[in-house]
């Protein structure tokens, strides 16, 4: 997925914090980490979509849907980290690369 390395520490610290927080409790561990994964995407504005996210690491969407949003209200508010919305700007350029 050519992810790079500021995301991938992002997405650790937020793994991190939900870890702390055992908010993987009697849930899909996978899941949180796809999700901590697309949320670090987001915080940075690196065009990805969740669907893309979901076949690669071979997770329900659903399941990633429910722990982002767990993880957009508990976790990055304590990180101070922002989410931001994806842009069709964005998912344009990813699209005329592919």
């Amino acid at each position: 997925m050519n992810i790079p390395d500021n995301i991938l520490e992002t997405v650790w610290k937020i793994y991190s914090v939900v870890a702390k927080k055992k908010l993987t409790m009697g849930r899909s561990i996978n899941g949180f980490i796809a999700a901590s994964l697309y949320a670090a995407i987001r915080v940075h504005d690196f065009p990805r979509l969740l669907d893309e996210i979901c076949q690669n690491n071979l997770v329900p969407r659903r399941t990633v849907h429910r722990s982002l949003g767990m993880i957009v209200r508990e976790v990055l508010p304590e990180l101070k980290l922002k989410y931001q919305p994806i842009t069709a700007e964005s998912l344009i350029f990813v699209l005329e690369m592919s």
